[in-house]
């Protein structure tokens, strides 16, 4: 086996610098990579219904597909009960396999997804906090 010796930064450059073989100004911090961005898609937030109109009726708050980020709930922390939230049917008043419980402070990241978000809460006028992007 043949010993090898560590390579320092300046030698290392040396080496990618003679290896270029194509001639030019070899990168360097004052001749970076050029970096270009592409075009950025604008999302306009948009706020959902924010409050149960049924206690104990799941309801739309993101509709199948409309989620071109993301959305995010929040129970707020003075809430006195549960808010609850499924991507897969109707969400329940309590916690199972399809949905979650957001307890007062805690929020809940939703993906996009081909299905609705709903969410569900016992009492009629539950206020929470949404937004979709």
């Amino acid at each position: 086996m043949v010993a090898q010796t560590p390579l320092d930064t300046i030698s290392l450059l040396q080496q990618i610098s003679a290896n270029t073989g194509t001639g030019g100004t070899p990168v360097s911090p004052t001749n970076p990579l050029p970096v270009s961005q592409g075009a950025v898609a604008k999302q306009t937030p948009t706020t959902p219904t924010t409050s149960i109109a049924t206690g104990g009726t799941s309801q739309t708050l993101f509709a199948a597909g409309s989620l071109a980020i993301m959305g995010i709930v929040q129970n707020p922390f003075s809430a006195t009960e549960s808010l609850f939230l499924s991507a897969v049917g109707a969400a329940t008043t309590s916690p199972n396999a399809g949905t979650f419980e957001l307890k007062a402070g805690q929020s809940f990241v939703c993906y996009p997804s081909t299905l609705a978000w709903t969410v569900n809460a016992a009492t009629t006028g539950h206020t929470f906090s949404a937004v979709s992007l």
